[in-house]
C-alpha cells in the first residue's frame, strides 16, 4: 500500500503496479474465451479499471493510485439509466424512469413500475384480475433481484393481495429466507402491513364458468370444488394461449446498479398451488452488476428446466455478447425434449445498458424500453431462435 501517492513517486508506481499483479494472481477469477482473457477481482467498494484491449480489472487498493491508471469510481452517475419490459411493462415504464430520474435507485424503480401493472385491469396476465386457476381464484407470483447485492425476495402462490412485487421487496430487505409461498407469505404481508384488497373482478365468474363448460364439458364449476381427481382435469383446463403473460421489469440507474423485476398471476386455469419460472430465482429472473440481467415469460416450465435467466447471465459472464448470450439461453429450452407447450420469451440488459429479446418461437417478439433522456417509451423488435425438432 501506498503511505502518500504524492512522495517517491517513481517507486510507489512500481510498488502500485506490483501490488496490483499480486492481487490479480492471488483472487482474480480467470475466464478464458477463446484467446481473450476477463479478469475481475471481486471487491466492494471498488473500482472499474478499462484497459486498451477492453478486459475489465476490477480492484479496490488505494496503492493503485500511484501506477497512473485512470480509476473511474462506479459510484459516479456517468452510466446511462434505463428501464425496459415485456410489452405489457408500456403502462408502468414511464413512472419506473421519472423514479430513476428522482435519484431513485434501480430497486425502487422496478417496484414502481411493477406496482402500475399489477393493477392495469385490462391485463390478464398479472395482478388480480388475471387469469384465475382450475378453481377458479388467482394466485400471485413475484420475483424482485439486486444486481448490486445479488439480494433476492420472491413470493408464491399469493392471493388477495394487490402488490406481490412489493412483498417480495420485503422479502428481500426484511428476512433471512429468500422465498415465501401461500399461506407463509400471506402472514408475511399482513405482518408488513399490506392490506387485503377488496377488488373483485365483475367479468371474471362468467368468463370462468363458460371456460369450465367449453374445455371441461361441467355446468356447475362449483362441482370442482369437490372433485378427488382435479389432477385429470388439469392438462384438459390449460389454455397454451395463456401460458404467456406475465411482466418483466430491468432496470439500470445512474450508479450501473442493475435490477430485475418479475409479477404474474400465472398460466391461466393452472392446478392450484402451480409456481412457473416467474418467482423462481434464476428461472424467471436473474441480475448482476458484473455483467447484466435477465428475466422470462411464456411456458414457465421451460425455463426452470434450463435455469433460463441465470444462463443468459452466465453465457454473458463467459465473455458472449448480449445477442449470443440470449440467442444460446433460448437454444437451451429448444433442446428440451417434446414435452412442450407454449414457447419463451427473455428480455436482457448488459452491463454497458445494451437491451434486446428473444423467443423461441416463429415470432420475434418484442420489448419496450426507455431511458432518461427519453420523452416516450419505444418498443424494439427482438430476435427468434424456433424449436427445429420433430
Amino acid at each position: 500500500m501506498c503511505a502518500d501517492p504524492q512522495a517517491s513517486h517513481g517507486r510507489n508506481r512500481c510498488q502500485g503496479l506490483a501490488e496490483l499483479n499480486n492481487t490479480i494472481r492471488k483472487t482474480a477469477e480467470i475466464s478464458r474465451v477463446n484467446t481473450s482473457v476477463k479478469t475481475s477481482v471481486n471487491t466492494s467498494p471498488g473500482y472499474w479499471l478499462k484497459p486498451p484491449d477492453n478486459n475489465t480489472l476490477q480492484f479496490n487498493s488505494s496503492s493503485l493510485q500511484c501506477t497512473g491508471i485512470k480509476l473511474l469510481n462506479p459510484q459516479s452517475k456517468d452510466h446511462t439509466m434505463i428501464v425496459m419490459a415485456t410489452n405489457n411493462g408500456d403502462v408502468g415504464i414511464r413512472q419506473a424512469v421519472d423514479a430513476l430520474r428522482e435519484g431513485k435507485t434501480a430497486v425502487d424503480a422496478i417496484e414502481i413500475g411493477i406496482r402500475e401493472v399489477e393493477v392495469h385491469r385490462p391485463d390478464r396476465s398479472v395482478g388480480l384480475h388475471g387469469y384465475p386457476n382450475i378453481l377458479g381464484y388467482p394466485q400471485l407470483d413475484a420475483l424482485i433481484m439486486d444486481g448490486r447485492t445479488r439480494d433476492v425476495g420472491a413470493v408464491g402462490a399469493v392471493t388477495g393481495y394487490d402488490h406481490p412485487i412489493s412483498i417480495a421487496r420485503c422479502v428481500m430487505e426484511k428476512l433471512i429466507h429468500v422465498f415465501l409461498v401461500g399461506d407463509g407469505a400471506e402472514r408475511f404481508a399482513s405482518e408488513m402491513g399490506f392490506e387485503k384488497s377488496t377488488y373483485v373482478d365483475p367479468e371474471m365468474p362468467e368468463i370462468y364458468a363458460k371456460h369450465v363448460r367449453e374445455q371441461l364439458g361441467i355446468d356447475d364449476p362449483e362441482e370442482l370444488q369437490h372433485t378427488k381427481e382435479l389432477w385429470k382435469l388439469s392438462h384438459l383446463a390449460v389454455d397454451p394461449q395463456k401460458a404467456g403473460g406475465t411482466t418483466n421489469f430491468i432496470a439500470q440507474d445512474g450508479n450501473g446498479d442493475i435490477c430485475v423485476g418479475v409479477s404474474t398471476s400465472g398460466w391461466g386455469w393452472k392446478y392450484p398451488g402451480r409456481l412457473g419460472d416467474s418467482p423462481v430465482i434464476s428461472a424467471g429472473g436473474f441480475a448482476d452488476n458484473r455483467y447484466g440481467a435477465a428475466a422470462c415469460t411464456g411456458t414457465g416450465e421451460l425455463a426452470i428446466r434450463t435455469g433460463a435467466a441465470r444462463n443468459v447471465v452466465t453465457y454473458m459472464k463467459m465473455g458472449m455478447s448480449l445477442e449470443e448470450a440470449t440467442a444460446e439461453g433460448l437454444r437451451d429450452m429448444n433442446e428440451l425434449d417434446s414435452q412442450r407447450v407454449g414457447g419463451v420469451q427473455i428480455i436482457s440488459l448488459d452491463a454497458s445498458g445494451a437491451h434486446m429479446a428473444g423467443t423461441t418461437s416463429d415470432r420475434k417478439g418484442s420489448h419496450v424500453y426507455m431511458t432518461a433522456d427519453m420523452d416516450e417509451p419505444e418498443f424494439v423488435e427482438g430476435i427468434s431462435v424456433p424449436y427445429e425438432g420433430e
